[in-house]
């Protein structure tokens, strides 16, 4: 984990962030050249029941533990890559 932002927005409903962590990503362009980046993931409080959750708990354990496990699923969000290879194809045909 590289950084915790506290002026994130959600992308979805624009509602301040709970929790925004920023991890080291690497990924492999066309020519097979390691392409070095950040991932982000937002913990909103508005529309993610995991958000919802955190903000509903009663004790700093709660808390932690609910934390804990919603970091524990944000590395394993990748995107589907059907729909990447589709957006690049419209993309790169100016549709976009």
């Amino acid at each position: 984990m590289t950084g915790i932002s506290r002026r994130a927005v959600c992308p979805s409903c624009r509602a301040p962030a709970v929790l925004s962590v920023t991890r080291p990503h690497t990924w492999h362009n066309r020519a097979g050249t390691p392409v070095h980046g950040v991932r982000e993931s937002l913990l909103c409080g508005t529309c993610d029941p995991a958000g919802r959750r955190v903000l509903a708990a009663h004790c700093p354990q709660e808390w932690a533990a609910l934390v804990l496990n919603w970091l524990a699923t944000t590395g394993d969000r990748l995107p589907d890559p059907v729909n990447l290879a589709a957006e690049e194809a419209s993309w790169r045909a100016g549709e976009l």
